[in-house]
């Protein structure tokens, strides 16, 4: 027999794809995207039209730092990117009383 799944309260952020090379003052080659989560892992869609914003742990993140959930669940950067090469920079992604970091990465 077949069931519904309910999909409960938002509970966490999910960091989707990552950052996967960084060069500086250039956008990054993948751009960052969230998805948000309930408890069960399922895709929350009711935050849509509300806003994910991005930080970097250090140096200065240039670009649309704050993105529009989409209706399905998920907030997808475009244009970001980092103005000094380092190691150990990472993103951190924040929706109302949740937040992630992202995966440790290199700007070259």
């Amino acid at each position: 027999p077949a069931f519904d799944v309910a999909v409960g309260p938002l509970a966490r952020l999910v960091v989707t794809t990552q950052v996967a090379s960084a060069v500086a003052v250039a956008p990054f080659g993948t751009q960052p995207v969230i998805t948000l989560k309930d408890a069960g892992g399922n895709t929350v869609t009711a935050h849509a039209g509300t806003s994910v914003t991005a930080t970097s742990n250090k140096g200065t993140l240039k670009g649309n730092g704050a993105v529009t959930v989409a209706a399905a669940g998920t907030a997808t950067f475009s244009n970001l990117q980092i103005d000094a090469a380092d190691t150990g920079y990472a993103l951190i992604f924040n929706h109302t009383s949740f937040g992630v970091v992202g995966s440790s990465f290199t700007v070259v």
